[in-house]
């Protein structure tokens, strides 16, 4: 969530005229503002609105991360039943508002790779993959949105479309491939463990074996761990 809260530092220092953000969308991506509207065509209250609504998706993906702690940590069949329900809603709400920024400013990379994130975990991954390539069309090398398209491909089982998301992501931005590392090596033990029947075996093999040969570059301890979180 750090990311999240330093491109809505952009978006209220940008929406209050104080900063180009140039540096503050974060992920490593390589820099670029966020665009909160057209000069000459955009409200001041617009604009505010814009910068509440992104931080009120920002809350519901807090609430949802809370409750998925819950959830994983539960055993009651019900109380899952409910928890999955009221993650479902938070996610749902995050859309809504993200829907509404993008609607607003379209350019917003960082909003659409958060809206692309939000989608995803609502189990809509070709327009979280759409979502993706839109912040990836005004940003190429926006680092955050990489990682998170390697995550949704990787649930595809697109598996070459991941490994080229951690190829970029490894020469753009080390903590976040580091990220994507983490998250593949969870996916091949939960595959191995609880296959899905989408691929095949010598598939995961394959994948397997390339993912042996990479490593967790030298990172704060602890880092990949709270990162790999927000799967």
């Amino acid at each position: 969530m750090q990311r999240l809260l330093v491109i809505l530092g952009a978006l209220l220092l940008a929406s209050l005229g104080l900063a180009d953000a140039s540096h503050a969308a974060g992920g490593g991506g390589g820099g670029g503002g966020v665009d909160l509207g057209g000069v000459g065509n955009s409200r001041d209250s617009d604009t505010k609105m814009v910068a509440k609504r992104f931080e009120r998706a920002k809350d519901h993906f807090e609430q949802a991360k809370t409750l998925e702690a819950k959830l994983e940590a539960t055993t009651s069949p019900d109380e899952q039943k409910d928890l999955e329900k009221k993650i479902h809603g938070e996610y749902d709400d995050a859309r809504g508002d993200l829907e509404y920024v993008v609607k607003k400013q379209p350019n917003s990379y960082p909003a659409q790779s958060e809206l692309g994130f939000a989608l995803r975990k609502l189990g809509r991954f070709d327009d979280s993959l759409k979502a993706y390539d839109r912040a990836l069309a005004t940003k190429p090398g926006y680092a955050p949105a990489i990682e998170y398209r390697g995550e949704a491909n990787l649930e595809l089982g697109h598996l070459a479309e991941a490994r080229a998301a951690w190829e970029k992501l490894s020469n753009l931005d080390s903590e976040l491939a580091d990220q994507l590392l983490t998250k593949m090596q969870r996916w091949v033990a939960r595959q191995k463990t609880k296959p899905d029947g989408n691929i095949e075996p010598d598939a995961l093999g394959e994948f397997e074996a390339w993912l042996a040969e990479k490593k967790i570059s030298d990172m704060p301890p602890g880092f990949v761990r709270s990162a790999s979180t927000r799967w």
